[in-house]
This record gives structure tokens, sequence and C-alpha cells, in this order.
């Protein structure tokens, strides 16, 4: 994975809680004491949470998380559109699905908590199991998408560009 100590500028539009400048409830940056390494963190007002962006055309099984943080989990529109604000790339989140799940539309769950998530944020012709995007139509891995910033399913051996983790709010 190759990491870069802050995101491009063409992807930290002015106005966000990118860095240092967030405020999330009371001003305290919940990056605060977070290890940066090679990423670039951001935090979100509305979450409250530290985001940690990564970049480097990674599998999703590269895509590693530490220090109690984990792939991005988008639970709202609010985080969804902070987040799509600091990266306009593809990027893998911890959505999968069960191997045995029957339906493609059915077994997604969160890698964290293997619970499925409580709202999705599909693209309206995803998750499809395209078969002309692969010959085995087995799409098991979610990301957020460069295009419409919503998700869609995708290999898990598709190289990726980007990955998000978030570190829960303090």
């Amino acid at each position: 994975m190759s990491c870069l100590a802050t995101p491009p500028e063409s992807i930290v539009p002015g106005g966000t809680d990118a860095g240092e400048g967030g405020d999330a409830g009371g001003g305290d940056d919940p990056c605060d004491g977070v290890p940066a390494g090679d990423c670039a963190l951001f935090s979100c007002e509305v979450t409250g949470a530290c985001y940690q962006l990564c970049f480097g055309d990674d599998i999703m099984a590269a895509a590693e998380c530490t220090g109690g943080s984990r792939l991005l989990e988008t639970e709202t529109q609010d985080e969804l559109d902070c987040v799509r604000a600091n990266n306009d790339q593809a990027m893998w989140i911890g959505l999968v699905q069960d191997e045995a799940a029957a339906e493609v539309e059915a077994g997604w769950t969160w890698q964290s908590l293997g619970l499925p998530p409580e709202t999705t944020f599909w693209d309206p012709v995803e998750p499809n199991d395209d078969p002309s995007e692969d010959e085995d139509g087995e799409e098991q891995c979610a990301i957020i998408t460069s295009d419409s910033g919503l998700w869609a399913d995708d290999r898990c051996d598709t190289t990726i560009p980007t990955f998000v983790c978030e570190y829960p709010p303090p």
C-alpha cells in the first residue's frame, strides 16, 4: 500500500473538516492522537469520527485498517457526503456479501460486526453481479464509486485506488 501524507489538492475541497481543522462536537478534533502513518487524516463534524484516507492500488484483502479502526461503514447520507468531499475516487468500504447468499441483494454485512447495514446507498443498478464485468458474476465486496458516489458491488480481487478507515468517535 502506498499512502500520501495529505490527499492531492484536487480532492480536498475548501470548507471540509479535512485534517487539523475538524470541529467535531465542542472543538475537540477526533483525529488528535490518531497515528496518521502515511495516510491522510480528516474528520467529519456530523459523525464526530476520524477517518484515514489511504492511496494505493489495493485489492480488498490488502486494505488493512489498524489501531482500532475499521474499513468505512457509511451509516448516513451526511457521512457518505463528508467522505466523498475528501475523496472523489472509487474506494473500498467494509461491506461484504456472504458467499452462500442465493440472491444478489441478500447477505450483505459489515465486516466489523457481521451485521447488515441499517441504511444502504446502492447505485440504482447495484448490486448486480454484472456478468459483463466479470465472467463468474461473483461481486462480493462493495465500493463507493467514483462516478455516482454511491455503492456498487465488485470483485474482491479488483484493484481499487483508495480505501478509508474510520475510527469511532472518542
